[in-house]
């Protein structure tokens, strides 16, 4: 899951099971690129592992930090 700005990503769900993410890893520039030494973070990757899930629906939130502040939340059916 890829998320552009700033927030605190909530657990992501696939099928009723509920998980953090393993990894989050900050991205920069306007295109999400991987930052490198010096450059100011952008946005984020979030790895979550769902080992065993092969299809069903994923959903994930977020909280922002950053105007106009709020909450956001998306989900996808896979196959």
């Amino acid at each position: 899951m890829w998320q552009k700005g700033y927030g605190n990503v909530n657990r992501a769900t696939m099928n009723g099971v509920s998980k953090t993410p393993l990894v989050s890893e900050p991205r920069c520039g306007s295109n999400l690129n991987k930052c490198r030494p010096g450059d100011i973070a952008t946005g984020y990757r979030y790895l979550f592992d769902f080992s065993g899930q092969e299809s069903g629906k994923f959903t994930v939130s977020a909280n922002s930090i950053a105007s106009p502040f709020g909450y956001w939340s998306d989900s996808i059916y896979i196959n």
